[in-house]
């Protein structure tokens, strides 16, 4: 008989499930250290680096997390690791990392509805989220368009920022175009258009002497095209879209790299502008690849140990090399999933013959049941047989009980029937005698 987790035959769930997580590790492997490609130990180190919290981002920065967690997920789902909301639960898998992401953005989102510092940062979330499965039905997503819609009516609250600008608006009108908002796309794209520098044909902050400290014109100018494209084919100010797009190339560094200066901000941009022109351009955009290979090799020289960078190198990979990413994890990968399917076909055939067996018990305990059922009808054949001889002796004994009344009932009718002549006839009979018995004793006691 089998019990759980293991039988006769060598069939051990257990051992089974072990040899899955082994399969999983010998794919964390093609990623690690021995992986065949820079691009392959960038994914595997971006798995690694996930709190337990299930967020991304380095806690240094806590206000950056949401946003570095909702393109990592981007990340992993065009990676092919991901997961609809309509089946999160507690799983493992290769969907556990997106799936506890998902559960903490879930908790991260603040009373008002946005994520992270700004409008920007739930912008990013919020496109993630939909992508996921959560639409305007979940309270989360309704509380964060809510909080978009009033940024938006209230001419935004985000001036002091360093980073607004053009791609607020530009990462608002991807949003409203994504969850169906044409009113709000029109506003926010009238608004976009405000910051586009006609002289020189990009999207830029207008600079005061009051406050000259803005995000670089680069990173709005990949923010808005980025935002321009969520019109699909039918791009809104064409001449100046393209304009805009020329420019961005045009801005790249020979080593690959947009906005020279702030490490950080540049691979912010960087990041930024290989999003954009990956949209625009396709997955094999020269220049998206270049900036993708500038984010890898910055990685490398810095042994993975900056987060951000880490992400943000992560992010481009799988805008420009995810055909290469997936295509090496599928074939490095494929004999060990043919082994461990190998080792479920052997499983499932041994349970299958332990089924068997049960059923041939089964079968073996029914007919002793039945054996058992014709000996109980003997037993209650003899059982009616012993009532019928008691109810005979019943009835005999009733009737015996019923004789004896009757009998006591004519004693007592001879007993008890003297009328009241008899009983006054007797009493002088009585006294006659007694006289009698008097007068004998007399006369002998005289003698």
């Amino acid at each position: 008989m089998a019990n759980a987790d293991h039988d006769e035959r060598g069939v051990n769930l257990q051992a089974v499930e072990e040899r899955a997580l082994s399969a999983h590790a010998k794919l964390a492997a093609i990623c690690g250290a021995e992986a065949p490609s820079d691009f392959m130990k960038i994914v595997f180190a971006v798995l690694e680096t996930q709190h337990p919290d299930g967020s991304w981002g380095s806690n240094d920065t806590p206000k950056q997390k949401p946003t570095l967690t909702a393109a990592t997920i981007g990340m992993l789902t065009r990676l092919g690791i991901e997961i609809r909301s309509d089946t999160i639960r507690n799983k493992t898998g290769p969907s556990e990392p997106v799936y506890r992401a998902l559960r903490w953005l879930r908790h991260a989102q603040l009373d008002d509805g946005r994520w992270g510092e700004d409008a920007w940062d739930t912008c990013q979330v919020i496109r993630t989220l939909w992508k996921c499965g959560f639409k305007e039905e979940d309270e989360g997503i309704q509380k964060a368009l809510q909080y978009l819609r009033v940024t938006v009516d209230d001419d935004w609250k985000d001036h002091s920022s360093y980073w607004f600008g053009a791609g607020f608006q530009g990462a608002a009108l991807e949003v409203f175009n994504l969850v169906g908002a044409p009113t709000y796309a029109a506003k926010v794209l009238d608004q976009l258009m405000e910051y586009y520098d006609d002289t020189i044909g990009c999207f830029s902050t207008p600079k005061s002497p009051d406050d000259p400290l803005h995000a670089p014109d680069e990173w709005h100018t990949a923010n808005a095209l980025i935002g321009l494209h969520s019109y699909a084919s039918v791009l809104p100010n064409l001449a100046q879209t393209t304009r805009a797009v020329n420019w961005l190339k045009a801005c790249q560094r020979e080593d690959g790299c947009w906005s020279p200066g702030h490490f950080e901000i540049m691979a912010y941009t960087t990041c930024q502008s290989v999003i954009a022109l990956s949209l625009i351009d396709g997955w094999n955009s020269s220049e998206a690849r270049r900036g993708t290979d500038w984010l890898v090799e910055q990685c490398i020289r810095d042994n993975m140990s900056h987060r951000t960078l880490l992400l943000m190198a992560g992010t481009a990979i799988s805008r420009t090399h995810h055909r290469e990413v997936v295509a090496t994890i599928d074939f490095l990968f494929l004999r060990e999933l043919q082994d461990l399917l190998m080792e479920y076909l052997r499983s499932s055939t041994n349970l299958l013959t332990d089924r068997n067996d049960l059923r041939a018990q089964l079968a073996a305990t029914q007919a002793e049941l039945e054996a058992a059922k014709e000996s109980k009808s003997g037993l209650e054949s003899q059982l009616a047989g012993v009532k019928d001889q008691q109810s005979v002796l019943r009835r005999q004994w009733e009737e015996s009980r019923e004789s004896e009344t009757r009998l006591q009932q004519k004693i007592s009718e001879y007993a008890l029937k003297l009328t009241a002549n008899q009983l006054a006839v007797l009493g002088v009979f009585l006294t006659i005698v007694t006289f009698i018995l008097s007068v004998i004793i007399a006369l002998a006691l005289a003698d």
